[in-house]
């Protein structure tokens, strides 16, 4: 599977840099829609396209690796990048 720049792939990495970069509350995210066309983008019905979606969203927000890999080292890594994006 490869990430080059693809048209979900740019989106992708507009918005975790507005969400990084901004001042943008909660609020204003759950009230713009983001949240529900995340939700929808990640979960579309074909199995493969939504594992597909989810590793490149993984991939942009918490800078996971592309091929699966469960090290403890992973785990630290992902969840601090995660807590810096929702403080």
């Amino acid at each position: 599977m490869s990430f080059q720049a693809t048209e979900e792939h740019c989106p992708l990495r507009e918005i975790c840099s507005i969400m990084k970069d901004s001042d943008v509350s909660p609020f204003e995210i759950i009230h713009s829609g983001l949240v529900n066309s995340l939700l929808q983008f990640l979960t579309v019905s074909d199995a493969r396209q939504r594992d597909h979606r989810l590793r490149r969203f993984l991939h942009v927000f918490l800078s996971c690796p592309v091929r699966l890999h469960l090290g403890c080292q992973f785990y630290h890594s992902a969840g601090y990048k995660l807590k810096q994006m929702l403080s």
